[in-house]
């Protein structure tokens, strides 16, 4: 069952859940936040196995999952590091005129 049962959210998909206010929950079976204003799209497989592929509020974006980022103008500003979790980053790229 869809459900938003905050002020001013939205729910749409599949099992989604909104429990802030202002916020948008889309895709299936989310992991629902309290957060006011989250963006939250879920990709769980079922009531009892809740996740989200994406998760972002206020200045913070969490993707659980790969993230594949191509072209020819990408800029970063500020920090691009990955945690002590991660087996193995790859970056080839200019990051501040500087090749890698």
């Amino acid at each position: 069952m869809t459900s938003a049962s905050a002020d001013y959210s939205h729910a749409e998909g599949y099992g989604t859940l909104t429990l802030g206010n202002y916020q948008h929950a889309q895709g299936i079976f989310n992991a629902p936040s309290s957060t006011a204003g989250a963006f939250i799209l879920g990709n769980g497989t079922n009531n009892a196995n809740r996740s989200n592929l994406i998760y972002a509020a206020g200045n913070t974006v969490q993707i659980t999952g790969s993230l594949l980022v191509s072209g020819s103008g990408i800029t970063v500003s500020g920090s691009l590091r990955t945690d002590s979790t991660a087996s193995a980053a790859l970056f080839v790229g200019t990051i501040d005129g500087g090749t890698f």
